[in-house]
């Protein structure tokens, strides 16, 4: 196509990008868009635990909505008490469950195929989580790694993020 402009690369700008699942979170919470928009909140969700290999918003189903995640006591599929999160919501778990969206702080993952492998592992290294990936499931070991999306400490960490925002850029 001889006479057309060539599109320099440097010149294309991109949107943001914004996390899957952050829609879900301003849908649940309206009051989130009174505050700022689905690009700051991806930006000031990077903020959170920024030494995490997991970037995601993971999920946590429960029959009650939680506002903290206690320590784990039950051991459950992995032998020692731990707190499961899955990639997506469950479609089957919609409407029985309430779900729960989460950041979790996973600095030193252990990545394996099922919960057999995880036995024969477990105790070679240490790790903070575990990433299982036959079930899409992640587990963490302590509550001090959970960050729950939506309630009201995210709320107000969410309006000083915007607000220490304008202040540096204008």
């Amino acid at each position: 196509m001889e006479g057309l402009p060539k599109i320099k690369q440097e010149n294309i700008i991109e949107k943001p990008k914004i996390k899957e699942g952050v829609d879900f979170v301003f849908e649940q919470n309206p009051e989130f868009s009174q505050i700022g928009t689905e690009e700051q909140y991806s930006e000031y969700l990077d903020t959170i635990f920024p030494e995490s290999k997991v970037r995601d918003i993971v999920y946590h189903g429960s029959k009650e909505k939680i506002n903290k995640f206690y320590e784990p006591t039950s051991e459950l599929s992995l032998g020692k008490p731990a707190i499961y999160f899955r990639k997506k919501i469950e479609k089957h778990a919609k409407d029985k469950l309430i779900s729960h969206q989460v950041i979790i702080n996973s600095e030193f993952p252990l990545i394996v195929n099922d919960f057999n492998e995880y036995s024969e592992i477990k105790n070679r290294r240490f790790h903070d989580s575990v990433y299982i990936k036959d079930e899409d499931e992640f587990a963490v070991f302590t509550a001090e790694k959970v960050y729950i999306l939506g309630v009201n400490q995210d709320l107000e960490n969410f309006k000083k993020f915007v607000e220490n925002n304008k202040n540096t850029q204008g």
